[in-house]
């Protein structure tokens, strides 16, 4: 393809007029190379002539190979990121002048850019539609085909042009985390100019050590730092912004384990969505409902007992269906739900296993899932036998056909117990506990938890008004003995006496616990509710909190908090020997400040970060942490 060429005797006439006579912009008007992946375009302007030199692939050898191209591109990507990395160690230490063995083939710019378009079309169809939807004008069961379209791509750039502009580009719109992108181009001055150096993109404020300056210097910005020099002064700008969650401080004790001290707060309509639930619907247990304790065994085993055969379950299975999926397993049971019998047997459900998938208590009236289902697309059914006569027995319109696979020409029946179309009018909307709230995984130490129920703004109230009780108290979360003090033993969930316990896979193996999380229960189905334990006229009640549909208690149009529980306790903060896993991820390059007893610990000397996982390996362990310190 022949290339459009301005005639040779123009070229320099234009240079001249274009480009005043500044040493930086005459070599900048010399060299410029661009490189996108495979082809090459090289640009060179001289004082003569201009010339056009052609892509790569038109100069290779007919001998050339795909191999071979390959192994070519990997070598010069690899060499391009030591390149950019090495340019911005550079720039990270305030290095001034350009690297020692920046030649003339150091003056070229190198860029890949790999793109991805992906076009896609999405369409939606009711396949049960009524009758009078079928004739309406302005309804119909099948939406269009809508249109979408996805764009990718990655940039990856580093060189230095006419030994002043050093450019630093690591881009990928598929990265996991954000903060890993890195956009940098700084110029660099020389000598005695009066600018030293510009920075555009990912820049840190580096001020020199004062007693004067006690408050942390925001590092990891974007946008525009300027460093200059007049004579005996330097001075330095930024002016440039912060994205992403700041993390004020998190203190650690480090000795022989490290513990970290974690302070919070838990709104009242925070519960933990789509993972406790009932088996059956529990205002079958009359005047009972909704003060029911889960966590009092010889409660649950009376309420079961007052339930005639008919109703008590005495062997359950689960079962979960992906709405609109491919099914784990397609020869799984298709049931027709006895809570919904407009529906049809379809898509095949899948058997969730007790011990792996889900605990179950020993009444059989409640369970917790291992992982919470999903908000958009998977339905949970349960199915079980009735022990009547002594004997179990499958009864298919009251407690479901508990199957393990399709059978062809039977009808196979399941209680509905959530999924995306439950409404809070619905019966089966009253299954779904919500009275348990997640404190943290199986790293928090049960013995320093504390936690203080309080209304109000600021530090709140602890005591309702008139009353001589504490909300601890009032909410049955209090100790027996001292109603200020929270009962970690009895309403911290799952307790060591729990049968939650599952013996590990490897024979010999020592109990580990089926659910990790651990939770805060409170004794009562609807704690915050004026039926439930605030009964008193002087205490504000939340009811909406049991009414509102489960999409909106985590997203902006979640209910009114009246009450918060203050949390406080101490993690096992450690993941290795001198390893530390920080409360975040994603952090920002070189915004870290870590103390230990006051004194300051320099990375790559004292430790090592990965910012992306947000983990702390210290290097000196046996000096820094030889008696227990306190690490910030």
């Amino acid at each position: 393809m022949d290339l459009p060429v301005t005639p040779v005797e123009s070229i320099p006439a234009l240079v001249a007029r274009l480009i005043p006579a500044h040493p930086f912009l005459v070599r900048l008007a010399r060299s410029a190379r661009l490189s996108l992946g495979p082809l090459a375009l090289l640009i060179s302007v001289t004082a003569g002539h201009a010339q056009v030199a052609p892509p790569d692939s038109a100069r290779r050898p007919p001998a050339d190979t795909a191999a071979a191209r390959a192994q070519r591109d990997s070598l010069a990507r690899a060499a391009l990121r030591a390149r950019a990395d090495s340019i911005a160690r550079g720039l990270r230490r305030g290095d001034t002048a350009a690297p020692s063995d920046t030649t003339q083939a150091d003056s070229a710019l190198n860029v890949q850019l790999l793109g991805r378009l992906e076009f896609k079309g999405e369409q939606t169809r009711n396949d049960r539609c009524f009758s009078n939807q079928l004739f309406s004008a302005t309804f119909s069961c099948n939406a269009r085909l809508t249109p979408q379209l996805d764009f990718q791509f990655g940039l990856l750039s580093g060189g230095v042009v006419a030994d002043r502009v050093h450019v630093n580009v690591d881009y990928d719109s598929q990265r996991e985390f954000d903060g890993s992108n890195n956009i940098s181009i700084a110029y660099q001055g020389q000598g005695g100019e009066l600018l030293q150096r510009i920075e555009i993109g990912n820049v840190s404020f580096q001020v020199p050590t004062s007693r004067f300056i006690t408050s942390g210097i925001p590092a990891g910005n974007y946008g525009l730092q300027v460093a200059g020099k007049a004579g005996p002064l330097s001075f330095a700008a930024i002016a440039a912004t912060q994205k992403g969650n700041v993390v004020s401080g998190q203190t650690f004790l480090v000795g022989a384990t490290t513990a970290q001290s974690v302070r919070g707060e838990i709104l009242d309509y925070r519960v933990e969505p789509r993972r406790f639930f009932f088996t059956i619907d529990p205002e079958l247990f009359g005047a009972r409902y909704p003060n029911i304790d889960i966590l009092d065994p010889r409660l649950m085993g009376d309420l079961a007992a007052s339930l005639p055969d008919t109703l008590r379950p005495a062997r359950v299975f689960l079962y979960r269906q992906i709405i609109g999926g491919q099914p784990p397993n397609p020869n799984g049971p298709r049931f027709t739900l006895l809570d919904d019998p407009l529906t049809r047997q379809g898509t095949p459900y899948e058997l969730l296993r007790e011990g792996v998938d889900y605990y179950i208590d020993p009444s059989m009236l409640w369970f917790a899932l291992v992982r919470p289902l999903s908000l958009a697309n998977e339905r949970l059914v349960a199915a079980w036998t009735l022990r009547i006569g002594g004997r179990d027995t499958t009864i298919a319109r009251l407690g479901g056909t508990p199957d393990l696979a399709f059978t062809l020409g039977e009808q196979q029946f399941a209680h509905r117990i959530w999924d995306p179309q439950v409404s809070p009018g619905d019966p089966v909307f009253r299954r779904e506990i919500r009275s348990v709230y997640r404190l943290g995984g199986d790293d928090v130490r049960r013995e320093t938890v504390n936690v203080r129920v309080v209304s109000g703004s600021g530090a709140g109230q602890e005591k309702p008004p008139g009353l001589n009780v504490t909300y601890l108290e009032l909410f049955g979360l209090a100790q027996r003995t001292n109603r200020a003090a929270f009962d970690a033993e009895n309403r911290l969930w799952p307790r060591r006496n729990d049968p939650n316990y599952q013996i590990g896979a490897p024979t010999g193996a020592s109990p580990a616990a089926l659910i990790r999380d651990v939770f805060i229960v409170y004794p009562s189905l609807e704690p915050f509710s004026r039926r439930g334990l605030a009964q008193s006229a002087t205490v504000v009640s939340n009811d909406t909190i049991y009414r509102t549909p489960g999409e909106y208690l985590y997203s902006s149009r979640h209910p009114g908090s009246f009450y918060r529980m203050l949390v406080e306790y101490e993690t096992m903060a450690s993941a290795g020997r001198g390893e530390i896993a920080l409360a975040a991820v994603q952090i920002r390059p070189g915004s870290e400040r870590l103390t230990m007893d006051g004194r300051p610990l320099q990375r790559e000397v004292d430790y090592t970060i990965d910012y992306d996982l947000g983990r702390v390996q210290l290097l000196t362990l046996d000096t820094l942490s030889a008696r227990s310190r306190r690490l910030t």
